[in-house]
């Protein structure tokens, strides 16, 4: 079962280049974007948040119902995501024209985050920060 997150583009990269002009006296827990994860027939399967605290922006993504093991995530370019293929939600939001994979030694898409380790119960949660 593929999950895919799509969030536009321009404003994700917005909202990472303005906070880094926050103050330290301005710093505050800020939702920046939420959704809902589906799979390919449209059912929800978990949410996924970005959230801003002063300089940093943090998403954490939560699913249940999917195959125990190792999956790949990522931020997508375009802010539409429909099943079942998901070909709506475009490329890896890669605005510097970065290589793929997160740990690629040029740099990876800023759309590239850690992957999903999903238990036996089929339930996982991944964390990624971006300062």
């Amino acid at each position: 079962m593929t999950i895919k997150i799509a969030l536009v583009a321009l404003s994700c990269t917005a909202l990472l280049a303005g906070c880094s002009t926050m103050t330290p006296e301005a710093a505050s827990v800020k939702t920046l974007a939420q959704a809902t994860l589906t799979n390919g027939s449209g059912v929800a399967v978990g949410k996924a948040t970005i959230e801003s605290v002063g300089a940093s922006v943090y998403l954490v993504a939560s699913v249940s119902g999917q195959t125990p093991g190792v999956h790949g995530i990522h931020l997508h370019s375009a802010g539409k995501c429909e099943g079942p293929g998901f070909s709506t939600a475009g490329g890896h939001l890669n605005p510097n024209a970065h290589q793929h994979g997160t740990l690629n030694p040029s740099g990876p898409h800023l759309g590239d985050l850690p992957n999903i380790e999903i238990s036996a119960d089929g339930a996982g949660t991944v964390a990624w920060c971006r300062v």
